[in-house]
């Protein structure tokens, strides 16, 4: 975080991505600088660019994933809108449990921690493993939509070959409480 509370968007370098040379260092600025012109709103779309470092961000925190039964790290990296209407920023990793039941995949640990901080809105999920494809299962599938069923999924093994979708393509069916007529959790929240 900067003095100022905001969030650090400095490029995220993973340990695997590092840069090998001048050329792959301002690609990863002109990332970086196409997600922050996002996050600031100066930019209405995440550009290629800017799923890039999305999608960079997410690779950086599967480094603290907490997997030592399936050790297979994941990270996510989620970008929200609070209640002021302020993009921010948010990243998770899975964490598991000896009680396989209570362990929580990356893109809920992102998504928790957003809705915890007033973010109820969700535009775009990166989620990467240095450990192969991740994609979201159907739990965190459904998860999400409870807060953004058109919002971006990406996901991929490498920087220039990641997949795009929105989630209402990977999750068409997705159960809701609003769908079906009834209030939301009791709360008749809109």
């Amino acid at each position: 975080m900067s003095e100022k509370g905001t969030p650090d968007i400095r490029p995220a370098f993973p340990a695997n991505q590092v840069p090998a040379d001048q050329t792959e260092m301002d690609q990863f600025a002109a990332d970086q600088a196409a997600l922050t012109a996002f996050l600031e709103g100066r930019e209405e779309e995440l550009t290629a660019a800017g799923v890039r470092a999305l999608w960079r961000r997410a690779l950086k925190a599967a480094a603290r994933s907490y997997s030592p039964y399936s050790h297979f790290r994941v990270g996510a990296a989620l970008a929200a809108v609070d209640e002021a209407g302020t993009r921010r920023l948010f990243t998770g990793v899975n964490v598991e449990n000896s009680s396989y039941g209570a362990a929580i995949c990356a893109e809920r640990t992102a998504c928790v921690k957003a809705v915890s901080e007033g973010c109820r809105r969700l535009l775009a999920i990166a989620v990467a493993s240095p450990d192969g494809d991740a994609p979201p299962c159907g739990i965190c599938r459904q998860f999400l939509s409870e807060f953004g069923r058109d919002m971006e999924v990406i996901t991929g093994t490498e920087a220039e070959r990641l997949a795009r979708s929105p989630l209402s393509d990977l999750l068409p069916a997705g159960f809701s409480l609003k769908l079906a007529g009834a209030d939301h959790a009791a709360g008749k929240e809109e």
